[in-house]
């Protein structure tokens, strides 16, 4: 079909100049044959492939985006913010401030909040601060699941040291006894953090 050339061509492509065409959690490799791997346009809660066809995207961009592509109240307040020429330098603005106060005030019991870009710098940032409140090093990871795309979150993969993924405690998604048996391995070896 000209949906599979097209999709296959681009993936030949990407493949010449691209570790694996693509990399993380972007890749389709192991999605049913057919699934698109490449898109061109996105708006509301579809996508449309390379060839046109129209698709829901029922992974929300992988979670964050809840208000689906180019929501314009979201666009207009981006394009604001962009003409301050302030979103990408060496320091943050007033509206970061602004947004921690207003996130703190609407969550009872929390005091402080931190922003981050992507998932992989939330989970680290999440296991930093369970480690720290707890004094902790073990965390339970499901090996199939998606927790990020730095070393620590990547064993098996070329490059990544054993000490990368080290007081990792694994367990099977869906299996509440794995769960159990990883909590208490972790628990002999000094407890869990996260």
């Amino acid at each position: 079909t000209m949906a599979s050339t097209t999709q296959a061509a681009l993936l030949a492509r990407a493949r010449l100049v691209i570790p694996n065409g693509v990399y993380g959690h972007q890749s389709v490799a192991s999605l049913p044959a057919g699934y698109p791997q490449f898109y061109r346009q996105a708006q509301g809660c579809h996508l449309w492939g390379e060839e046109g066809q129209v698709y829901t995207d029922y992974l929300c961009g992988y979670g964050p985006n809840i208000l689906g592509y180019g929501d314009r109240v979201v666009e207009d307040k981006v394009e604001e913010q962009r003409k301050t020429g302030v979103d990408t330098t060496t320091g943050p603005s007033k509206v970061m401030v602004e947004l921690a106060e207003k996130v703190v005030s609407l969550n009872p019991g929390l005091a402080w909040c931190m922003f981050a870009k992507n998932g992989n710098d939330v989970t680290t940032l999440a296991v930093t601060v369970a480690r720290a409140a707890t004094g902790r090093n073990n965390i339970l990871v499901q090996p199939k699941g998606y927790h990020g795309a730095g070393p620590v979150w990547t064993k098996g993969r070329p490059g990544v040291l054993d000490t990368d993924t080290a007081h990792q405690y694994e367990y099977e998604y869906n299996d509440i006894g794995s769960v159990e048996k990883a909590m208490e391995k972790a628990s002999e070896d000094g407890g869990v953090a996260a």
